[in-house]
C-alpha cells in the first residue's frame, strides 16, 4: 500500500450499526422504511426488514410521527459499514474523513445520509433534516491506533 494513506474506511471495522429515521404525516411510511432498508446490503434487507422497530409518537404540533430504528450487531454490522463505504462517492468518503473530529465520539462514528437519495438506491452524506442517522461502533485495526495522537484521535485515523 505504498503511497496510499489509510482512512477511516480502510482501517476500521464496525461491530454495531444503529440506523434510524422518521416519517412525518406527509410522508409515505412504506417509502421511508424502504429508504432505511436501502442502507443495508441487498442480500440482508429481507432478513432485517423484520427487525426494524417502529415507534409512533406525536410532534410538537400534534402531528403524527413514526420513528424507525434498526440495530445490527456482529459481522452484519460490518457488512453495512462496508456497503456504505462502497456506496458513497469518493467525495463523500473524503468529506467524512475530513470531518472525523465532529463525527467520532470514542469508538462511535456518526453519519447522516439523505433519506431521499437512499430511497432512490443511492447513499449520499447529508447534513440537513431529512436524513437517516447512522451510528457505528468501531473496532479499529492496530495500524489505525498507532499514529501521533493515540487511540481516539481523529487524526490517527488518517495515517
Amino acid at each position: 500500500m505504498e503511497g496510499r494513506r489509510k482512512t477511516l474506511w480502510s482501517s476500521s471495522a464496525a461491530t454495531r450499526a444503529e440506523l434510524s429515521c422518521s416519517a412525518h404525516a406527509t410522508e409515505d411510511e412504506e417509502k421511508v422504511l424502504a429508504a432505511l432498508l436501502n442502507v443495508v446490503p441487498e442480500n440482508l434487507r429481507e432478513h432485517y426488514a423484520q427487525a426494524v422497530e417502529t415507534t409512533r409518537t406525536m410532534g410538537y404540533h400534534g402531528n403524527p410521527i413514526t420513528i424507525y430504528r434498526l440495530v445490527v450487531e456482529g459481522p452484519d454490522a460490518n457488512k453495512i459499514f462496508e456497503h456504505i463505504a462502497s456506496s458513497l462517492s469518493e467525495e463523500d468518503r473524503e468529506y467524512v474523513d475530513s470531518t472525523l473530529g465532529d463525527r467520532l465520539e470514542g469508538r462511535r462514528l456518526y453519519i447522516r445520509v439523505s433519506k431521499q437519495w437512499a430511497y432512490l438506491g443511492r447513499l449520499k452524506v447529508y447534513e440537513g433534516d431529512d436524513v437517516i442517522k447512522i451510528i457505528f461502533t468501531l473496532r479499529r485495526s492496530r495500524a489505525a491506533r498507532t499514529p501521533a495522537g493515540g487511540p481516539g484521535d481523529a487524526q490517527a485515523m488518517q495515517v
